[in-house]
């Protein structure tokens, strides 16, 4: 084969892998919804599936206008023009139920492999136990009963809630607030499979295979405290009544800051990241079960949200998975260069 021949080859691989690397599966900024498109109840909203634990007890609010409801929260990194909509997730809004969960599916199935990504914010409203006075009320995990979690999951069946007793295909859980002990069965991070918590000897978790308070499941892990410092209090919610406390978060918590999710599978390999960085892999023949998604909120408790105790949900995408492009360029390039130094 020539070498013009060679270099052709290259060039419509390049083509084909920029083609797949661009390629966008879904995507929604949800900008375009109205008040309606909220539920609390089992079934849809807008064109997304909905899995409610309790019937309104839970809601859904898509195209929900997070800049301009008082919380100080502003645009998400990924959103253009600075536009401040998207998918608000309440869980045990009622505060009357032990725990409770929510699950949205996006309206697609994904069979191979993909990534996903969304922005994610965590909002909560803080320490409710105030030292002796003058001092103030601090955050010491959130408070309590302040913590909802940020679910999402592959292989999802559509019908199971995804909690420390409910799950389907594989899932991970972030708490918001670092409420949690290392010890406690529901952790801060998580990674599961169906209704099983994944234990930190596994090797699943980015953070370690040290169990307990500190260990890999525990926000206050040197591997979770290094990428995710404290975050002061959004000042607008110092003044919401009751006020939240001027005070830092949770070093090693999700709580008050943007952050960008991500999710892919590569096989039966799915991988849970946060702000790029690895949070933890798990590898089970589960995450192919269906192509189906799932993103959700959790609480693990009884919430006294006081209506602030929420996940934001912004600029959700997702691609093929680059690998894929990336082997077919490779074995197309080689595919080339092997005939050209094989020519008599």
């Amino acid at each position: 084969m020539s070498l013009k021949n060679t270099f052709l080859i290259l060039g419509v691989a390049l083509s084909v892998a920029q083609c797949a690397f661009s390629a966008t599966i879904f995507s929604d900024d949800f900008d375009g919804y109205g008040a309606g498109d909220s539920a609390t109840t089992n079934g849809t909203v807008g064109t997304y599936s909905l899995v409610m634990q309790t019937n309104g007890n839970n809601k859904a609010t898509l195209g929900y206008n997070y800049g301009t409801a008082g919380f100080g929260i502003p645009s998400a990194p990924h959103s253009t023009g600075g536009t401040t909509t998207g998918l608000r997730l309440d869980a045990n809004n009622g505060g009357t139920a032990a725990i409770n969960s929510l699950v949205i599916s996006p309206p697609i199935s994904v069979p191979g492999n993909f990534s996903m990504t969304y922005d994610l914010w965590m909002n909560s409203i803080g320490g409710v136990t105030a030292g002796p006075p003058p001092a103030p009320p601090a955050w010491g995990g959130g408070g309590t009963s302040s913590s909802k979690a940020n679910t999402v999951g592959v292989g999802y069946n559509g019908t199971t809630f995804l909690n420390n007793t409910s799950g389907s295909g594989v899932w991970f859980s972030g708490m918001g607030d670092g409420g949690f002990a290392g010890t406690s069965g529901t952790p801060d991070y998580e990674a599961r499979i169906g209704s099983t918590l994944q234990a930190t000897t596994t090797g699943d978790y980015a953070a370690g295979t040290t169990a307990g308070n500190g260990g890999a499941q525990d926000n206050s892990n040197p591997y979770y405290t290094a990428l995710f410092p404290s975050q002061p209090t959004p000042t607008a919610q110092t003044l919401l009544v009751p006020p939240s406390p001027a005070d830092n978060s949770d070093a090693g918590s999700l709580l008050f800051k943007w952050h960008t999710v991500g999710v892919s599978r590569n096989g039966t390999t799915v991988t849970w990241s946060i702000d790029g960085a690895t949070i933890a892999t798990v590898t089970d023949a589960s995450a192919t079960a269906t192509g189906a998604l799932a993103i959700g909120a959790w609480d693990p408790g009884t919430s006294q949200d006081a209506g602030r105790v929420f996940v934001l949900i912004d600029n959700l995408v997702v691609v093929p998975e680059p690998a894929s492009a990336t082997l077919l360029l490779v074995g197309l390039a080689g595919l080339g260069l092997r005939r050209r130094g094989t020519r008599r």
